[in-house]
């Protein structure tokens, strides 16, 4: 087997019956074990994977993972379940990625059907509008998907495959969309 090729089939699988020399994989008796998805999806993107199929691959948490790592690698300062509260109100936010004066609050949906977009968006506005006020800073709210790239109302809606590249564009084109200030 070719090696991109195998690297893909252990990530589906989780192990195989022979030794593989990668990150996020530990080789016991002879199989080799997948103790970390998300390093592993990110080797086989190195080694030329698509990267919309590594992210296919792996299921929601090791998505909302792989996301951040993304931001991680653009040099942004990145929370992962960035829970806070606001008065009485909790909120949660998949990712948050910092970036000198402002913030981007990602909403991870392992999805390909666009119609639910507008309802996920609305709500993820929602609480990027109270992360603005709890962080003390401009927020970008930004929703990641399996396949589509899209602005919806001033939010971008971005496909897996276009991560890297949103990331290392957005200090530049954030007048483009909407951002959330804090009020006060």
């Amino acid at each position: 087997m070719e090696g991109l090729t195998i690297l893909l089939e252990l990530l589906k699988k989780g192990s195989v019956d022979f030794e593989v020399d990668a990150p996020g994989v530990e080789v016991l008796q002879h199989k080799s074990v997948v103790l970390d998805r998300v390093l592993l999806g990110i080797e086989a993107i190195k080694r030329g994977a698509d990267p919309s199929s590594v992210a296919r691959i792996l299921d929601w948490r090791s998505f909302e993972r792989f996301v951040a790592r993304a931001f991680e690698t653009m040099e942004y300062d990145v929370n992962e379940d960035f829970r806070f509260k606001l008065g009485k109100t909790r909120r949660q936010v998949d990712v948050v990625a910092t970036k000198k004066d402002f913030a981007v609050a990602i909403d991870c949906k392992h999805w390909t059907k666009t119609k639910s977009f507008s309802s996920a968006m609305h709500s993820h506005v929602q609480r990027c509008s109270l992360l603005a006020l709890c962080l003390k800073k401009s927020v970008l709210p930004v929703i990641v998907t399996l396949g589509s790239t899209l602005v919806l109302d001033g939010v971008p809606i971005v496909a897996s495959y276009k991560l890297r590249d949103f990331a290392l564009e957005l200090p530049y084109r954030l007048e483009e969309f909407t951002m959330l200030h804090p009020i006060g």
